[in-house]
Formats: structure tokens, C-alpha cells, sequence
């Protein structure tokens, strides 16, 4: 092989592994963060907006907050989470963790679960949480933890004030049916809709 032609041949492979490491581009996305064989369907309430997407090796995590509300202390949070590799803990077990974490200061507290589901063949937890704080706002959170093949995927839906039943009864019904964890491929029942 000519001197040139090899230059040639290094240089253009040196690109085409660039493009492949590139954000977006044909890399495994788990190499990025993102699990390849699953995804997890959720989506923001209407007329919410993003304020914060990070992403990183371990996985991402991304908030919404309503259209009106200001970023810096929002009433109402949305937030996903993808937490890669860590598909060997117990949706349970990470539940308990994220309550204790966010009981930590309340001088009140009341709290229901985890409780324990399996969906599309899932290991589920379900929580729901109120702490009375002193000096701050009060929190109303519920979130539901879905142990994948790949990651843990987490939502919660937190009110920074006392909710109504209405509320809640909002955030049950979204988070049981508007969350779920799909296969990429060959899903059934309301997986099948997003092939």
C-alpha cells in the first residue's frame, strides 16, 4: 500500500470514528448514557417547559415546571431519571433511599409505600410522600421507580405546597398511565404504539 493511500486510509478511519463518538450519532447510545433495548415513555404535561437536561455516562435527568412558573423555585416539578447500571437494585430498596432523602428535614411526615407492581413485566415501586418543613415550603411528592434490563428509571412528580385530592388523583393517574418502560422493539399492549 502506497504512502499516501495509507495516510489516506488512517485519516478517514481516525473520521469515522470521530462521527461515531459524536453526540447523535450511530454509537450505542448506552456508551452515551441511554439504555439501546428500552426506553421509557414519558411525557411532560401539556404546556410545561424543560429547564434542566443533563446527561452523562451514568445516565440523565431532566425537569419540567409549568409554562408560568420561574425556574429558580417552581411550585410544581416534573423530573425524569435514567440511572444506567443500576438495574441490579431493587425499585423497593431505591424508593426507600429517595424517601429518606427527602424526609430528611421534615419535622412532619406521612408517606405510602413503596408499593410493590410489576408492569410489562417490570419490577415497579410506587411512593407517595408529604413533609412538613419548617421556615420552607411544604412537599407533596409521588414518584414511581421501574427496574429495566439496562437502568433504573425513575419519575416524580413533586408539589412544593399542599395539593389537592385532585391533584393527587392527577398524579396517580399519570404516573401509572402515562409512565412505562417499553422494549425498542417488538412491544405489546401500550408499548405497541410507539414501534
Amino acid at each position: 500500500m502506497s504512502r499516501v493511500l495509507r495516510h489516506g486510509v488512517i485519516a478517514f478511519s481516525i473520521g469515522v470514528l470521530a462521527l461515531a463518538c459524536a453526540p447523535g450519532s450511530g454509537a450505542p447510545s448506552g456508551s452515551l448514557g441511554r439504555p439501546v433495548t428500552e426506553r421509557l415513555e414519558m411525557e411532560p404535561f401539556p404546556g410545561w417547559r424543560e429547564i434542566a437536561d443533563g446527561q452523562t455516562r451514568a445516565g440523565s435527568r431532566t425537569e419540567w415546571v409549568p409554562a408560568e412558573q420561574k425556574s429558580g423555585e417552581p411550585s410544581d416539578r416534573l423530573t425524569r431519571e435514567v440511572l444506567v447500571g443500576k438495574q441490579s437494585v431493587a425499585p423497593q430498596a431505591f424508593a426507600l433511599e429517595r424517601l429518606t432523602a427527602l424526609t430528611s428535614d421534615c419535622l412532619s411526615r406521612s408517606n405510602d409505600g413503596p408499593r410493590r407492581a410489576t408492569e410489562e413485566g417490570n419490577d415497579v415501586a410506587y411512593v407517595e410522600l408529604t413533609c412538613v418543613r419548617a421556615g420552607i415550603r411544604s412537599l407533596a411528592a409521588l414518584f414511581k421507580v421501574i427496574r429495566g434490563h439496562e437502568a433504573l428509571y425513575v419519575a416524580q412528580r413533586e408539589f412544593h405546597y399542599l395539593p389537592s385530592r385532585a391533584d393527587l388523583r392527577d398524579a396517580r393517574a399519570y404516573l401509572s398511565d402515562q409512565v412505562y418502560l417499553c422494549p425498542i422493539a417488538r412491544g405489546s399492549g401500550r408499548c405497541a404504539k410507539h414501534q
